[in-house]
Parts: C-alpha cells; structure tokens; sequence
C-alpha cells in the first residue's frame, strides 16, 4: 500500500487519520513541523503528503509551493488539511499547487475517499504511457505546473495529426496505431535535436500531444516536426496500406479525398514573467486556436502573437 506523510500539527486529527489509514495498510509517517517536511520527503519515498496550513516554520501554502517547483518533488500529490474553509482559502491553496483540499472537521469516510482518489491519480503518472513510450496526460500537467512555479518562460507547443480520425475510419484502427506511434517517434527525434531533456513532450491522449520547450525555440521545433513528418509520410501510407483493413485503394482515395491527407497541426501558447498564465488559460488558449484552425482540416502552425515578445 502507500508511503503517506502526514505534516499536521493537531494530535487529535492525526491520531484519527493515522489510525484509519493505517487500518486500510497504508504506512504512515507523521511531522509536527513544516520546516522538516522537504528533508522527509527527499530523505524518503512517499506517494501522498497531507498538509495543514497553519504549521510552525514554514506553512502548508509555501510548502506546496516549494514542492512543485522541485524537480524531483513536483509530480508528489498533495492533500490540504486545514479549519481554513472559506472558498477564497479553499481557491488559494489550489492554487499554489495542492491537488485537493478538505476542511477541519472533516468526515472520515469521505476523505479516506478523497485520499484514495489522488494515490489512484499518482499512481496513473508515474507510468508510461505504453502506446508511445513517453509521458502522460497527468504528469505532462504537473511538468506545466511545476515550470510555472518556478517562473520558467516557456511555450506550450499543442500537436495533433490532422484527419486521423477519417482515416482510421477508412483503414481501421491499426492504422490509427501506426499514425500516432509514428508522430511519437518523430517529436522524440525532435526532442534531442532541439535539447534533449529540456524539452519535454507528453502523449495526452488519442493523437493530441503536448511539448514544452523554450519560447525562442518553439517555432523552429514546430517547423523541424513538420519537416521530418512528411520526410516519413510516404513509407507511413505504404506500411498502413499493406496491413489495414482498407475500403479502397489508399493512395486513390487520398487524392479524391482530401480529408484523409495525413498533415500536422500545431497551435502554440506562452507564458513567460511579463504574461504569467495558469494552466487553465494555456490550455483555453490553445482550445481557441486549434478551434479556429481544425476547421481547415489542414496542418500548419498558429501561435498565440499575444505571447510572442
């Protein structure tokens, strides 16, 4: 079962919580002191820390900040365990990066609930997404989260295969598989062109990906992506062609059908120390562009000009 920490400095709350979770098999470690938890945490390997807000030394609220902004901390999920309950303190400590909040007193039930909920959701990213090989939906959240905790300029470059859809609709979901394995392999190649580790790519679901990567790299990147996407385009429609459950001749219906042309689409936000954004509004940024863009049913690159320096 899970490694928890718990930082709370109310002994009756702890020996309530300690004595449920530890009754479900879960392993326990309690601090009293907010000063003493980063040390535990990087001493130790947890999968959840309840936090109060109100600890002596450093606060829960700067805790959860500090964490996301360590490399090796920022994906831990983290619980808030405060008598704090207004909706403005309940917002707040949102966003400074915890996953959850639930206030004082609370029901034990309910929150051994909301405890089982974030290990299930941790434990999801910390896999590898087994289509691609690369990370996924969730970590690739909390990879944006922690670059904007530690006030990182940065772009988030959205990318998508234009017409997977209509096309594994004609050929069958095989070739849908080969289409977004494909475009994993091209945006890794991509990566280590471009940095290595510092760009950081994550397979969101579908064939909707997401790169982060530096905003003065960013358009090149895209460009490079394209570029090596229909360098490859060719053998692609040749091995789906030769495997797929096909309805027609695939390079004839390609061209009495533009809708099954195979392109990339990248649409491209920022955030940077003049424009901070929160997660929320990069991703409405890119909602908006890939709206505006989606209805040509053709590839290209749209960025966000209002983020551009």
């Amino acid at each position: 079962m899970a490694r928890i920490l718990i930082a709370e400095n109310d002994a009756k709350a702890v020996a309530v919580l300690q004595q449920q979770l530890v009754a479900q098999g879960h392993h326990c470690t309690v601090i009293r002191s907010g000063d003493q938890v980063i040390d535990a945490m990087q001493q130790g390997k947890f999968d959840l820390l309840i936090v109060d807000v109100m600890l002596p030394g450093v606060s829960g609220f700067e805790l959860c900040r500090r964490m996301r902004r360590s490399a090796s901390l920022y994906t831990l999920p983290i619980l808030i365990l405060s008598s704090m309950d207004s909706e403005e303190e309940v917002f707040h400590g949102l966003a400074q990066g915890a996953d959850d909040y639930v206030s004082k007193p609370f029901h034990v039930g309910q929150l051994l609930q909301r405890i089982d909920s974030l290990l299930r959701s941790h434990a999801n990213t910390v896999d590898i997404d087994p289509l691609t090989g690369m990370h996924g939906a969730e970590s690739t959240k909390r990879e944006i989260q922690r670059r904007l905790g530690c006030g990182e300029p940065f772009a988030v470059a959205y990318g998508e295969v234009t017409n997977v859809r209509e096309f594994s609709y004609r050929y069958g979901e095989e070739a849908r598989i080969r289409i977004i394995t494909a475009f994993a392999q091209v945006l890794q190649t991509c990566n280590q062109e471009f940095g290595g580790e510092s760009v950081f790519s994550g397979h969101m679901s579908g064939g909707h990906f997401v790169s982060l990567l530096s905003a003065d790299q960013v358009q090149a990147y895209c460009s490079r992506v394209r570029e090596i996407w229909q360098e490859g385009l060719a053998s692609l429609y040749a091995r789906i062609g030769s495997t797929a459950i096909q309805r027609g001749p695939a390079s004839e219906s390609r061209e009495k059908d533009p809708r099954l042309e195979l392109d990339v689409l990248f649409c491209v936000s920022f955030s940077d120390r003049a424009t901070p954004r929160t997660p929320q509004q990069l991703f409405e940024i890119l909602t908006h562009l890939r709206g505006k863009s989606i209805e040509a049913r053709s590839g290209g690159i749209c960025l966000d000009r209002r983020g551009m320096q």
